[in-house]
Parts: structure tokens; sequence; C-alpha cells
């Protein structure tokens, strides 16, 4: 028997054996199926390997890799195996018992060692693919942001509980998302300014329609001093800016322009649709019905802007509705 086809039998016989979730040590507790918990991962020694490609078009090269390693180095399977999928990157967790051990990375296997994490965590079913796992992080993402006292600091990734032969409809599997703990009472600028975050960082206007009215501000380097003393002039006056249901969301031109953390990925696409390109400050009132109100190239007097809101029928509307 060939190296090449000994190694796929071996292969083909590991992954059968991942069915057993339970016969491996297991690096954290899983999380139940169609559940949802925010939950404390270990600090853990991993293996890692990574490709240029879609993980879910390279699983099986990265687990020969991974398995390739723990065969060599006499160290037994653990579960779970976790997986970001682009850059393709397959972790496997290293035991109790080896971790006492000296490991050393090899060319195309990385040892290294994770801190205690914070996740969000959704369980589910179902086999594993790029769909199922789109879907689930959706439904996380959805989870996450209607529960208080968390916030996103990085991507989703998937987690693995078992082998490719187990059938689809009984393995088990998680997305992660890494989370921080925000204040129980969020700052006012939280309630006020949307920002892209991690997962989250493509402007869709089309979700604030019939909820939001929109301050459009676009900033290039030689903006952003403006655009700094337009959100004081906001913060001045937080009640009246919540009070006409307003979101300011910067779109800015360079990430190296900007005070945020990121820009929106469709920034482009934005100063375009717009008319921004060019300018180093613009600000674009979108009414509820998603209909550009007003634009103004330097600073607006934000009592402007309330008196052109407060003309508006729908704000009228609004009023009379809140007096009754």
């Amino acid at each position: 028997m060939s190296i090449q086809v000994y190694g796929t039998v071996l292969l083909m016989v590991t992954l059968l054996a991942l069915q057993v979730g339970c016969a491996y040590e297991q690096a954290y507790p899983r999380t139940d199926s169609g559940a949802f918990e925010v939950k404390k991962l270990p600090a853990s020694q991993v293996l890692v390997t990574q490709s240029e490609e879609s993980y879910f078009d390279n699983s099986n090269a990265l687990f020969s890799r991974l398995f390739s390693y723990i065969d060599t180095h006499d160290i037994p399977m653990t579960v779970p195996v976790e997986m970001r999928e682009i850059p393709a990157t397959m972790i496997f967790f290293v035991g109790s018992e080896a971790s006492q051990r000296e490991l050393e990375s090899a060319e195309e296997v990385s040892v290294t060692e994770f801190p205690e994490r914070l996740v969000a965590s959704h369980g589910a079913r179902g086999s594993y693919t790029a769909a199922n796992f789109q879907e689930s992080a959706k439904r996380l993402r959805e989870w996450l942001g209607e529960k208080a006292g968390y916030r996103s600091v990085g991507s989703p990734y998937a987690v693995y509980w078992h082998g490719p032969f187990r059938p689809g409809f009984l393995k088990r599997y998680e997305v992660h998302m890494p989370v921080e703990k925000t204040a129980t009472k969020p700052e006012a600028t939280d309630l006020w300014i949307r920002r892209p975050e991690a997962g989250d960082d493509t402007l869709e206007l089309d979700k604030f329609k019939w909820k939001n009215r929109l301050l459009l501000a676009f900033a290039s380097e030689g903006g952003m001093s403006r655009l700094d003393e337009f959100r004081s002039a906001l913060n001045e006056d937080v009640a009246g800016v919540l009070d006409r249901n307003l979101l300011l969301i910067s779109i800015l031109r360079s990430k190296e322009s900007a005070g945020d953390a990121a820009n929106w990925q469709n920034a482009s696409a934005l100063r375009k649709d717009y008319r921004a390109a060019g300018k180093d400050f613009l600000v674009v009132l979108v009414g509820k019905d998603g209909t550009e109100k007003r634009r103004w190239t330097e600073v607006p007097q934000v009592t402007q802007i309330f008196e052109i809101i407060d003309a508006m029928p729908m704000r009228r509307r609004e009023m009379r509705e809140r007096d009754r």
C-alpha cells in the first residue's frame, strides 16, 4: 500500500471515529441545539493551519495537515474542531495530557496559545455547509443585537463536534462570535451614532426605513474637524436627537482619516449614490421614507435640522400621537 493511499485510509478512519464525540476530551462544554448563550472558553493550547482559500473548499486538506501532526507527535484527538472561513483556518485543541509536553510548530501547523475567551454561542444541528454556517451566524447576530450588556468584537466562526460520516441531521455544531461586556446602561452616543462593527460593516440604508431619520455625514481627511464639530453639536441636545429618531452615520473616505475603528465596506458606493465624491464634508438628511430632505456642505445648525424635521407631515403626526 502506497504512503498516499495509507494516509487517505487513515484519515477516513479518523474522521469516522470523530462521530463519537464523547470518546474524546472536550475543550469546553457544548451549547445545546437551538440555544443561545454567552459563555467563557478556557485558555487552551491549539494547533492551527491555514490556506488562502475558503474553508468550505479546503477542509479536507486542512484536516490532513493537522491529523498528520497529531499522529506524528502521538497527540490524542479532542473535540470540537474550530474553523474560520476566510482565510481558511482549522484549529485542533491540544488535550490536557499532551499540553504538558514541549510541542514545536511544523511547516504548515502552528502551535499557539489561546487566551481565555468570551463568546456568544448558538447551538445547531445539520450538515457542515457554508449555507448552514451563514444562516446560524445570522441568527446569532440578531440575538446578540437584542441582548443588553454585550457587543461583538470579532467575526463569527464555526465549531464542529462530529466527523463527516455521521448523517447531517445528527451532526451538532455551534457558531461563536467574540464579545465583550458593555455598560448595563448604554452611553448616550451609543443610541444615536451608528458605527460599523465586525460582521456588520456593510451599510444597508433600507433597514432604517420607517424607523429612523438619518444624518449621513461624508468626510475625508480635510473634513474630519467639521465632523467632530457636528457630533459635538448634536451631543449638546441628545434628547432632541432621540426624540426625532435621528441616527448619525459617518461615511469616511479612508480608514486612516477616521476617528472611528473602521469605515463601511460600501463607502465608495454610498459616496457615489449621494454625490459626495470630491467633497471634504457633506451632511445629508434622509427622512423615514428613505428620501433625501436636505444637504449641507458646512456644519449645519442643530436647531435648523430640528425645524426641518418638525415641519414634516410624519413628524407632526408623531407629535400629535405623543400629545394624546
